[in-house]
């Protein structure tokens, strides 16, 4: 679950950035399907919504490129951070889900599928 959470977050933030929203504009968390695995549910935070998740799926693979370059990081973050930090997932609202946050799990992820 913390790599799924922690992939949820990349997500978000690398969908505000290619977006130019404010990371308040969408949330993550992650929802039990009725086959008991977990999923990332993304959604806009605007009630009724703002569009902005269909704006993304649109991006496709750059949106999910953008995403591993925010859980990678440059060469100097990636030797330091041993699991979450500023420069990657923990922003405001990530601080208070830290504790879920590992992006080296979330790139392990991203980079077997």
């Amino acid at each position: 679950m913390i790599s799924l959470f922690s992939l949820g977050r990349a997500l978000l933030l690398a969908g505000t950035k290619l977006l130019d929203l404010d990371s308040r504009e969408l949330e993550v968390d992650l929802k039990r399907r009725p086959t008991g695995e977990f999923c990332i549910l993304l959604y806009d935070a605007t009630p009724g919504g703002a569009g902005h998740c269909l704006e993304l799926m649109n991006l496709q693979q750059g949106w999910l490129q953008e995403a591993k370059q925010i859980l990678r990081g440059s060469d100097g973050h990636h030797v330091r951070c041993r699991k979450v930090c500023l420069e990657c997932l923990l922003d405001f609202s990530g601080q208070f889900h830290a504790d879920m946050l590992d992006r080296k799990k979330a790139l392990d992820l991203v980079e077997a599928t």
